[in-house]
């Protein structure tokens, strides 16, 4: 697959159970298949080459990429921006679709004011992560 040497990386955080409806979503929308590396993430690898393979590459070089989100989504996040930063590329968008994030936010925030995240926009975290308020059922 060729892909503009400008375009932006965009990193999926959906590598929980039931979070594949997010995953085919972005598929049907973009018409591109979404790189799972095996090797570091086995069981959603497995999980979605059964639930739905027409949307798993096995292409590295592929726009969408699953992140590992637990542990350690920060340092993950930071580590491909500082990536594309050394190689003059665009910033990677990196995106988390969470209700918990939400919760616990509002709870850390200081004034009522603050604490109103509006659900239904899309939310930029200190570390550079997109935070899209979804609810598995």
């Amino acid at each position: 697959m060729w892909k503009h040497p400008n375009a932006v990386e965009v990193y999926l955080a959906c590598d929980l159970l039931g979070q594949e409806e997010i995953l085919t979503s972005v598929f049907r929308t973009f018409g591109s298949k979404i790189y799972v590396d095996k090797v570091i993430n086995p069981e959603c690898f497995d999980a979605l080459a059964v639930i739905a393979p027409e949307i798993v590459s096995q292409d590295p070089s592929s726009r969408f990429q699953l992140l590992d989100g637990f542990p350690k989504l920060y340092e993950r996040a930071k580590a491909k921006v500082t990536e594309a930063q050394v190689n003059l590329k665009p910033e990677p968008l990196i995106i988390r679709p969470s209700a918990q994030w939400y919760a616990c936010e509002g709870e850390f925030l200081g004034n009522e004011s603050q604490r109103k995240l509006k659900f239904n926009e899309a939310v930029r975290d200190q570390f550079g992560v997109w935070h899209v308020c979804y609810s598995m059922p």
